[in-house]
């Protein structure tokens, strides 16, 4: 690190910094309290401002365990296992053992500051960590730690400028996050109604799926598609370089728009053999996950050369009046429902029977379309507001980095 602004270890900028403790588990009348009970998976799930916890303790759970009480605006630091994470408690909490409470001298070190100093410092610390069942490290290695500290004013500015960053990272979730929820309101309403344009003079009726319109119909999937899994594909068969060989993965990578390369690839002389004898998907045909987080689908949205794992996926082709996206958008209002059909002796499985089984309403093919194109058209606002939060993210790291660094002239910078 620059050596500009003057070290100092993180001991001597605490008032306190000491672990948590977790009350005994056994004794009931320590949990369920008033106090809320911090653990690593609060801190990887808030963010950087912590303002709710899964468990909370009472105040005898308190007073018999190593757990101690610490005012808003600390600073949590994890320890063990998920090293450096850090969060600013808004409310009183107590913590577990993997994690370290932290109240600065507030006359030496802003406490936002601090936190963004351990954000960009803290998981270096992973170099000094105890080994032993898992990765953790221990008080004195932190309070040792030696952190580049300029004067109160300029932290005070850095901040400033981290927030004005933070701030436009949280506007875009919020805005992600009403944008989803107009998207499951329209859906139900939708798939209960219709497209707005054929909605006038329209009535509806009681089903088996729910109330829809009069003049839609219920049919099995298997009476308008046909639902098949892939051929075998060994492990043998693997080749460094060549046809990208799906698996549930990559499938809901492709769903969330997060797919960046394969990590299996087939020959594309096998490829062939399989296309010419079997088939493989194209364009608008749809797979759908079966093992594991069951019911993700992905439309094929070309010709693009692949194959997939069997078993993991289902592949839905064939379409006869059935518009894919629409099926889509009809299999994720229904998700929960898909999630609690199959029931194996070891983990959930979606199988061909079952899917073959699944009802859906179907309209006509131009109300599918009108459909699909509302909801398709919302999911494009998401796609576009995502990336904007991806944006201001590497904003962010960039400027913590340069900045903690002393890589960029902050006194230079007009706010």
């Amino acid at each position: 690190m620059n050596k500009l602004w003057p070290t100092k270890k993180i001991g001597e900028i605490c008032k306190k910094i000491k672990a948590g403790g977790t009350p005994l588990r056994k004794i009931s009348k320590y949990w369920n309290g008033e106090i809320p009970f911090v653990k690593i998976e609060d801190l990887t799930t808030s963010g950087f401002y912590l303002e709710y916890t899964k468990e909370k303790i009472t105040q005898e759970g308190l007073k018999n365990s190593n757990a101690w009480l610490l005012p808003p605006n600390s600073v949590l630091f994890s320890i063990y296992a998920s090293i450096g994470e850090v969060s600013i408690n808004k409310i009183s909490v107590a913590t577990n053992q993997a994690i370290l409470g932290i109240i600065p001298k507030n006359e030496i070190v802003d406490f936002k500051f601090l936190a963004y100093l351990l954000k960009k410092f803290g998981k270096y610390l992973i170099s000094y960590n105890v080994q032993s069942t898992q990765k953790n490290l221990t008080l004195e290695v932190v309070k040792n730690l030696q952190l580049s500290l300029p004067p109160l004013t300029l932290q005070q500015k850095i901040v400033k400028i981290l927030d004005t960053i933070q701030e436009a990272v949280q506007i875009e979730e919020k805005i992600i996050e009403k944008t989803k929820e107009l998207k499951k309101s329209l859906m139900a309403e939708l798939f209960k109604y219709g497209a707005p344009s054929f909605r006038k003079g329209r009535r509806l009726k009681k089903t088996e799926i729910g109330e829809i319109p009069e003049d839609w119909e219920v049919v099995r999937l298997c009476n308008v598609a046909e639902i098949t899994s892939s051929k075998r594909i060994f492990q043998s068969e693997y080749v460094q370089r060549g046809i990208d060989f799906y698996r549930s993965k990559e499938i809901v990578e492709l769903a969330n728009n997060s797919f960046k390369s394969s990590e299996f690839f087939i020959s594309e002389e096998r490829y062939n053999e399989i296309k010419n004898k079997y088939g493989v998907p194209t364009k608008n045909d749809i797979l759908i996950t079966a093992i594991g987080t069951i019911g993700i689908l992905w439309v094929v949205p070309d010709n693009r050369k692949f194959y997939f794992k069997d078993g993991n996926l289902l592949w839905v082709k064939n379409l006869k009046n059935l518009n894919p996206y629409y099926l889509k958008y009809f299999f994720n209002t229904f998700l929960n429902r898909i999630a609690t059909l199959p029931i194996g002796a070891t983990y959930k499985a979606l199988t061909i029977e079952q899917l073959n089984n699944f009802q859906i309403p179907l309209p006509t093919l131009f109300e599918q379309q009108e459909i699909a194109e509302i909801l398709q058209t919302i999911d494009q606002k998401i796609e576009i507001e995502k990336k904007k939060k991806e944006l201001y993210e590497e904003l962010f790291r960039t400027m913590l980095n340069k900045i903690m660094n002393q890589e960029i002239d902050v006194e230079k910078i007009k706010i």
